[in-house]
């Protein structure tokens, strides 16, 4: 017989686990046999196709995951099973797509390039996947969650460490995970979190919730602890929060790829800093026509 549970295990199955205890089985046992997610891979091939190579990356992960991990304060008010991508940027996006974006754009954008920037390819993102047809999603502004918005004092729209963390991208360190606890208790360690691939050469972007559409037997893959020692993780949120400007945090493993050095004064600069940084680059590296 082609179904898993012929007529005789079924009755096996409520003699002996009761009626609804056996449709829970039964139940339990069909949905594993069910595609994780089938409409994620064609909204992720979809994202992808718009996004610049060599840039950005993109996984699927769902709101339950995420909310399992952050206090109720922070839950995201969407079902356990709706689908959330998580999007961030690797070390080539600066020259081969922020540098052009702005030559492009002009100086207009130099006071917040940045967030200019990602706006820009977020929107991109979200007009192919409301053209996505056979799909017919429905991704409103409400259901972008950019890195900069606050809700309220120490309230981020979304904690996209921890977004990272549940979409398996990017293993988020903190100081709860340190047994015993290594540090006084009045002092204050902030977490971080390291890609398996890059380390700490990564930034994280905005989280994109596709309520349309749920994915109740997607299976979650935890990200990679690339530190395994208690040691090696103490050394990491010690670098983090002592000389973290050094940026020999972001080494804590072998990485394939750092940012230049171009980037790395981009990203170390702040507020007017970073707008004069901007405008001093647009003049030497863009040509006007």
């Amino acid at each position: 017989m082609a179904h898993s549970f012929s007529f005789f295990a079924i009755f096996l199955c409520t003699f002996l686990l009761g009626s609804q205890a056996c449709f829970r089985h039964i139940l339990k046992d069909w949905r594993r046999k069910l595609p994780d997610c089938p409409q994620e891979n064609e909204i992720i091939t979809a994202v992808k196709q718009v996004l610049p190579n060599n840039s950005f990356n993109v996984s699927g992960f769902n709101i339950g995951w995420y909310n399992k991990i952050v206090g109720p304060k922070f839950h995201l008010n969407y079902s356990d099973d709706t689908l959330a991508l998580s999007i961030y940027t690797i070390p080539g996006v600066f020259s081969e797509s922020f540098v052009p974006f702005l030559c492009e754009t002009g100086l207009s954008i130099a006071n917040d390039s940045w967030v200019e920037f990602i706006k820009n390819y977020t929107k991109a993102v979200q007009r192919r996947l409301n053209n996505l047809t056979k799909l017919k999603l429905n991704v409103t502004d409400k259901d972008i969650l950019y890195t900069h918005t606050m809700l309220g004092p120490s309230h981020p729209a979304i904690y996209v460490q921890k977004a990272e963390h549940a979409a398996g991208d990017a293993y988020y360190y903190q100081r709860q995970n340190i047994t015993p606890d290594a540090w006084p208790k009045n002092k204050t360690i902030y977490g971080v979190s390291i890609h398996p691939l890059y380390g700490g050469w990564f930034y994280m972007g905005p989280v994109i919730i596709i309520e349309d559409v749920k994915c109740p037997n997607k299976k979650q893959v935890p990200p990679i602890d690339v530190l395994k020692t208690r040691t090696k993780k103490i050394e990491l949120l010690n670098m983090v929060n002592g000389d973290w400007h050094t940026q020999k945090w972001r080494d804590v493993i072998p990485v394939k790829k750092n940012y230049t050095a171009d980037y790395l004064e981009y990203r170390m600069a702040y507020g007017d800093e970073r707008t004069d940084w901007v405008t001093e680059y647009y003049k030497d590296h863009c040509n006007k026509k």
